[in-house]
């Protein structure tokens, strides 16, 4: 989640067990999406050191409640801070403050424990999504003559575009146009009208949000590799249909949290890898495709995003996360072996009889792993349905080496490869960093069902692709 201005909110808090005993306080939420809570109080402790450990209201409440800009607030998962310090200028009777982070931030309808943290849909927004679907309502009629001047605009709302999930979740891509005008004192001298596009998650029965979470997570993290950047969440809103205002209406709760996958400023252009138009006949198998998969490939694509939210501050660190996600990936989708499972077997029983009886242990444990292909072969593999668009089989052959020389060498510190290393390391490893980046999201293409044709087809009409490969215009 990634906020355009950060939050801060003063207020009243409260436990659910004690209604009655309420505590002033401030409520920050920042534009990453980090929540923390400091509440003020009046110390009651004879002995300064039991300020350390204590608050007025516990260690870790697993649930505030509170008000602010007379709204309802609730906060889940609530962790003191205790900082060793604070008591210093503390006096018996004197006025203290507890510091609380916070997993995440209800704001709207009012919730009385976490049991009837609710919801049956889940709308929110995603950066650059409108840009990637690219889908307009309007139509602009302009006269061809310069003067007068008259000028229509129509605009005509696009159908949702809705995809069922296994669950039993409907999943929605709304279209949501908006307007504005002039204050009504002024003259009508300007409007104008946008059209926004959002996720809608609705449930036949009311869901804990966790449950929408994980559903968003998969959509933000397929929406990341087709856009080939970190979009981030705007924001997010829940409704429960037993949480209604005076006329009836659902009351949308504010939902705020941390997460990782901030996303690129919104002034930063970064060419899209595919769009909603190349997938578009098919969107909602490929959506669910990746659903279904992924399970299976989120350790290393976990790794992959982590070289794309600034987590490794050198090309070094990058470099490592690229190649344990390319090795995560082969591992957790092969079964190769070097040699057959029988044939290992019977070598291992033989190397095994052979040991002495006070070196078994380690010769066992020696050979736990002897059976896994290298990673050059991994390497090899997965490069194989896409090598054309790697280029001739010696220029892979060198590629697929620089990368086992250096991360033999900043990993095992293999001497005997020091030299080489860093000369690939100086010359070379951003260009490298930029294949495995290419490598990796054409196998990541496949776990969303499609085929290695199209994949390769639409990676060499993509600039992006065709850039982090170095491809020239022979090469379409």
């Amino acid at each position: 989640m990634r906020l355009s201005n950060p939050i801060e909110k003063p207020g009243f808090f409260w436990l659910p067990s004690n209604p009655d005993q309420h505590y002033p306080g401030n409520l920050s939420i920042s534009e990453a999406g980090e929540i923390s809570l400091r509440i003020v109080h009046r110390s009651t402790a004879t002995d300064p050191w039991q300020l350390q450990s204590k608050t007025p209201i516990g260690d870790e409440p697993p649930l505030i409640l509170g008000i602010v800009d007379s709204t309802s607030v609730t906060l889940q998962k609530c962790t003191a801070v205790n900082d060793p310090f604070y008591w210093w200028g503390i006096v018996e009777g004197g006025v203290s403050e507890s510091r609380f982070r916070v997993a995440a931030a209800f704001i709207g309808a009012p919730f009385s424990d976490d049991e009837h943290i609710l919801f049956s849909r889940v709308e929110c927004s995603f950066e650059s999504l409108s840009e990637w679907f690219s889908i307009s309502g309007f139509t602009p009629e302009i006269n061809s003559d310069p003067e007068p001047a008259d000028w229509l605009l129509r605009y005509a709302q696009p159908n949702n575009i809705p995809v069922t999930l296994p669950s039993g979740i409907q999943l929605n891509f709304v279209f949501h146009p908006s307007f504005s005008l002039p204050d009504h004192k002024t003259s009508q001298l300007s409007s104008g009208i946008s059209q926004q596009i959002h996720v809608s998650l609705e449930a036949e029965h009311p869901l804990a949000f966790v449950e929408y979470f994980d559903i968003l997570h998969k959509i933000q993290t397929f929406l990341c590799l087709v856009m080939s950047k970190v979009t981030a969440l705007e924001w997010v809103r829940g409704y429960s249909k037993d949480k209604l205002d005076r006329w009836n209406r659902e009351i949308p709760t504010n939902i705020f949290y941390h997460s990782q996958l901030q996303g690129q400023p919104n002034n930063t252009h970064v060419p899209m890898l595919y769009r909603y138009s190349d997938m578009s006949e098919d969107f909602d198998t490929t959506i669910l495709k990746w659903f279904e998969s992924y399970e299976t490939i989120q350790p290393a694509f976990d790794l992959y995003l982590s070289s794309k939210i600034g987590a490794h501050k050198y090309l070094t660190g990058i470099f490592l996360s690229l190649v344990q996600s390319l090795e995560t990936l082969h591992r957790r989708t092969s079964d190769d072996t070097e040699m057959e499972t029988d044939e290992f077997e019977q070598l291992h029983s033989v190397i095994i009889e052979a040991t002495p009886p006070e070196k078994r242990d380690f010769v066992e444990s020696s050979l736990e792993y002897a059976n896994e292909i290298s990673l050059g072969r991994r390497l090899k593999q997965l490069i194989r349905p896409f090598r054309d668009v790697f280029g001739t089989s010696s220029e892979v052959k060198s590629f697929v080496r620089k990368i086992v020389v250096v991360r033999n060498y900043l990993t095992h510190y293999d001497k005997a490869a020091e030299s080489e290393a860093k000369q690939i390391i100086e010359r070379d490893l951003y260009d490298i960093c930029l294949k495995i980046d290419a490598l990796l999201q054409l196998q990541f293409l496949l776990f969303t069902g499609m085929d290695v044709d199209r994949i390769r087809s639409m990676a060499k009409k993509n600039h992006l692709f065709r850039h982090r490969l170095a491809l020239n215009e022979s090469d379409t």
